[in-house]
């Protein structure tokens, strides 16, 4: 019974797990996001950048402090040591950043936390034959409220597509010769648009609230504003100015297969799941295209990406295999049992096992999560050793002329000590998870904990459910009294459960019989070529020992030549890439650029969706790299059933195809939830810009022929073109006029302003006022821009300052309060490790200018990180093995033969990587590790057989079979 109340709470914990890709990854890392709109990115550094790191930088736990200044935007990364709490430092950050003085001009700091659960879990486009403003109104009036309802969703962000915005272009010239200023005709903007309570009157008793409501309520209705007078005569706004219905300036568009479309971005709550929040938005997005069929123009949703796919197919792969495993194993049990009843009674630990899993995977709010169930499809084979080592044990007993009951009582009591110890050997191996640091000691957790709720299980049914099995349909000793009737039906019961057994084992035995037979052959020659090898080995120990260390050590060796990676690539089926066009290119210029791409990669037989989103590029984590005009990043997804090897032809043809463009830059990449930095990284650190420029320049040159590297770029590229406005302030003087006043004059004119905005029910729009002959007119209009609209005499910019073209970096980066220029790279076709070694060995024959110094990052730092970790936690994970054994054995020297089985683990585990060609990974370590706990089962059997039969008087090579 106790079985069945295991059997029921399991699957009802089951029922409640949530489902995930990946465990609750928390990455200790923080942005501090500032934006500073049309800064130049020494602007951002000097007044946004510097000023921000030297206040953080004091946090509690901050292991790295760096930060990219581009044009406008500064981000200023801090990343803390593991296990900080994380929220904590962000209040501190906070109450900071409160403190700081910024520039009027720039926005509040935003921080942003990197979570790989903060990105999107499915992207939808709408598209539709309309123009894209309606569609993005319908996407914010329709769509959006209508997800945003659904439990477990937090947000949805839409791009591309136009905004509205009331454009009021003044003409600079009429409006100097009424005497009027921009500054004048945006104040008047304010004070027309109000709508402000009064408090409230009592007339008898009737209460009145008093409104004053003029606020703006159309395009005519702005275009009647009095901006001043002359001779009596009110100068209208739409005498002075053009008053239009327009968008606002565009810094992203999205398309899907070469059409533009809007883009809907869907997030999850935390503690949300990611699969019944998608199922959720799938069956919601059926009435929604209801609704849109409704409208007067076509419209329709598509699906861009839905994270909920992949995950439910790689847990449906983990399960297969989980699945597969455990017939196998129930096979192989059967081959050597010869017996369909024994094989079904140690099968029965495998479902149980899994089952009563569940319930303490739950207890400990672990997720079902590819790693916890590669960990339940590890445990699959483990979970039946205790219950073989029992069984084994009982026939044994019943062999020597024992009843079932007795046999079943003593079996189990003879093993139950050296299985207890073979289980808490594997266990114990976890222990080492607290020292491991990193993203590899968050992966571990879920797989580690996972295991050994399975391993305990499983050893809990070893020694209960196992045994109970074995004795149906024996007896046990007579007792005084008489059974109770609760008894008699138990006992009916278990020999009825034991012939539904045999009953249901009968068309097995048909089916296995020719397998049996060509097996039992095969196992009794090998059988008799076993035992005559062991016998030989035993009698020439001495050489076995040396040939076995020969052989170990050399498979070991070759380890020294596996391939090595951070993380395997996930696979599936999609490839990121990222395009740079030259800092400066427009917008549009770079869709057109884009669009060329986009036709290269639907035109692949393989690839059946593009997806591009132009003025963005953005990683993994819910924090955008890039948002600039000049930069796209498209989504390519294959066809379905798409393998490995069609990736790779899809990634080289783009790549081949790419590489005749002029001024176009692409990096190619994966999905990716593990890391946010490039497989190779080189950091160059100096003072002077030009001189790390010069350094990143030809160090890029060089390294695009290197060996295994691809999509190298560098981070110090020229920037954008900045027309630099010199003042003399001698002239500015003797003309009485204030340089701050002119320098707002000129953005007002050129940037212009959002005065006010025009109230609507569903969103206000913004209006925006600015000078008409700045627009698209270049420098010549600058100049001549009039910097004392209210004098009679018209002074233009050109008299009193220099205007000076230039280009600066395109952003400017740092490392611990220094400048540093970073040249990134793929790997391909090559181990990162030996690249990484060869690449620092390159650069120690490289000459560096004085005072500037040079470092690999990149994934490999974090990859050489977690392999320390993992190899201090393997050592670790030894010793702990060995103190289980001393204290099972009594003995220090027998654990000793124990552990010689580690080596030889290690290196099948090395030859298996090495006929397979998989590379070295964390991943792979975190497996060794576990190795340490299961290769030593075997050996803990045999040295407790071996010391049992010393006990009952068995001495010599030889003992009893």
């Amino acid at each position: 019974m106790a079985t069945v109340a295991l059997l029921l709470f399991g699957w009802l914990a089951l029922a409640r797990l949530p489902v995930d890709l990946l465990p609750e990854l928390t990455y200790p890392s923080v942005t501090i996001r500032t934006r500073l709109p049309e800064a130049a990115p020494a602007e951002v550094e000097a007044l946004l950048s510097k000023r921000i790191e030297e206040v953080v930088g004091v946090v509690s736990h901050v292991v790295r402090i760096s930060s990219i200044s581009r044009a406008g935007q500064s981000d200023v990364v801090l990343e803390f040591g593991w296990g900080t709490n994380v929220d904590l430092a962000v209040l501190d950050i906070r109450e900071r950043l409160d403190r700081l003085r910024l520039p009027l001009d720039a926005e509040p700091p935003i921080v942003l936390r990197y979570d790989p659960s903060l990105d999107p879990i499915m992207r939808l486009s709408l598209s539709g034959q309309t123009d894209l403003l309606t569609l993005r109104k319908v996407a914010e009036d329709v769509v959006k409220r209508r997800f945003e309802v659904i439990d477990g969703v937090a947000s949805v962000q839409i791009g591309g597509g136009f905004e509205e915005e009331i454009r009021v272009e003044v003409d600079e010239a009429r409006l100097a010769r009424l005497g009027l200023a921009l500054p004048q005709v945006i104040a008047r903007l304010q004070q027309e648009n109000v709508d402000l309570v009064g408090g409230a009157i009592r007339e008898g008793d009737i209460r009145y609230l008093v409104r004053t409501r003029n606020a703006l309520a159309s395009v005519a209705a702005i275009g009647s504003i009095v901006v001043g007078r002359q001779g009596g005569t009110a100068i209208l706004l739409r005498d002075v100015a053009e008053v239009r219905q327009g968008y606002k300036e565009r810094h992203l568009i999205t398309r899907l297969n070469g059409d533009e479309t809007i883009e809907l971005a869907l997030y999850k709550r935390v503690d949300s799941n990611t699969v019944s929040v998608a199922k959720q938005v799938r069956e919601r997005l059926l009435t929604v295209q209801d609704k849109l069929d409704d409208l007067p123009y076509a419209a329709h949703l598509n699906t861009i990406s839905d994270q909920a796919d992949f995950i439910q197919q790689a847990i449906r792969d983990v399960l297969n295999t989980a699945w597969l495993g455990g017939l196998l194993a129930m096979l192989v049990l059967y081959l050597f049992l010869h017996d369909i009843r024994s094989t079904l009674i140690i099968g029965s630990a495998i479902p149980v096992s899994v089952v009563g899993s569940f319930l303490l995977m739950y207890l400990l709010e672990i997720s079902l999560n590819i790693l916890s169930l590669g960990g339940l499809a590890l445990g699959i084979g483990m979970l039946v050793d205790n219950a073989i080592v029992v069984l084994e044990s009982i026939e044994r007993q019943r062999a020597s002329g024992m009843t079932r009951w007795h046999a079943a009582l003593q079996g189990t009591i003879e093993v139950g000590q050296a299985i207890t110890a073979s289980t808490l050997t594997t266990v114990c191996v976890f222990v080492p998870l607290i020292f491991v640091s990193g993203v590899a000691g968050q992966l571990f957790n879920d797989l580690a904990l996972t295991v050994s709720c399975a391993l305990l299980t499983s050893l809990l049914v070893a020694v209960t459910l196992i045994p109970m099995l074995a004795a149906v349909g024996g007896q046990p000793e007579p007792v005084p009294e008489a059974p109770g009737s609760m008894i008699r039906v138990m006992a009916a019961g278990l020999r009825g459960l034991g012939r539904g057994l045999r009953w249901l084992a009968s068309p097995l035995t048909w089916l296995l019989a020719w397998v049996e037979g060509t097996f039992n052959r095969t196992l009794q020659r090998t059988r008799k070529t076993y035992v005559a090898g062991l016998d030989r080995a035993l009698r020439y120990r001495w050489w076995v020992l040396v040939l076995v260390a020969m052989g170990c050590g050399a498979v070991l060796y070759m380890g020294m030549f596996l391939q090595q990676a951070f993380m395997p690539e996930l696979h599936q089926g999609e490839l990121i890439v990222d395009i740079t066009l030259p800092v400066g290119t427009p917008l549009a210029a770079t869709a057109q650029q884009v669009e060329i791409v986009e036709q290269l990669a639907a035109a692949h037989p393989l690839v059946s969706q593009v997806y591009s989103s132009i003025g963005r590029q953005q990683r993994s984590g819910g924090v955008a790299s890039a948002e600039r005009e000049h930069v796209a990043q498209l989504h390519v997804r294959l066809t379905s059933g798409a393998t490995l090897a069609d990736e790779e032809l899809v990634l080289s043809d783009l790549r081949r195809g790419l590489l005749t463009r002029p001024g176009l830059q692409a990096q190619f990449a994966r999905p990716s939830y593990f890391s946010v930095s490039m497989p190779l990284e080189i950091e160059v650190r100096g003072h002077e810009l030009e001189t790390l420029r010069q350094v990143a320049q030809t160090w890029s040159e060089a390294l695009a022929s290197f060996p295994g590297l691809t999509d190298v770029r560098s981070g110090m590229a020229p920037g954008e073109p900045e027309l630099h406005i010199v003042f003399d302030r001698q002239k500015l003087a003797v003309l009485e006029l204030d340089l701050a006043d002119i320098a707002t004059l000129i953005k007002q004119n050129v940037q212009g302003e959002v005065a006010t905005a025009l109230v609507r029910p569903e969103q206000d729009v913004d209006i925006r006022v600015r000078a008409q002959n700045v627009l698209g007119q270049g420098r010549a209009a600058v100049e001549q821009l009039r910097i004392n609209p209210q004098s009679d005499v018209p002074v233009p910019l050109s008299a009193v300052a220099q205007l000076r073209v230039t280009r600066g970096p395109s952003e400017i980066q740092h490392e611990d309060l220094q400048r540093v220029a970073v040249i990134s790279a793929n790997v391909q076709g090559r181990s990162l490790g030996h690249t990484v070694r060869e690449l620092r060995h390159w650069l120690t024959q490289q000459p560096l200018p004085s005072g500037v110094t040079a470092r690999v990052r990149g994934q490999s730092a974090e990859m050489t990180a977690a392999f320390r970790s993992l190899g201090f936690a393997l050592l670790l994970a030894t010793f702990l093995v060995y103190l289980v054994l001393a204290s099972q054995f009594e003995s220090l020297f027998q654990p000793f033969l124990v552990l010689f089985a580690i080596p030889l683990g290690m290196s099948g585990a090395v030859l298996a990587l090495w006929l397979t060609g998989q590379s070295l990974n964390v991943l792979v370590c975190i497996g060794t590790v576990l190795l340490v706990g299961i290769v030593v089962n075997n050996a803990i059997v045999l040295v407790d057989y071996a010391n049992q039969c010393h006990h009952r008087g068995l001495a010599g090579l030889r003992g009893d079979p």
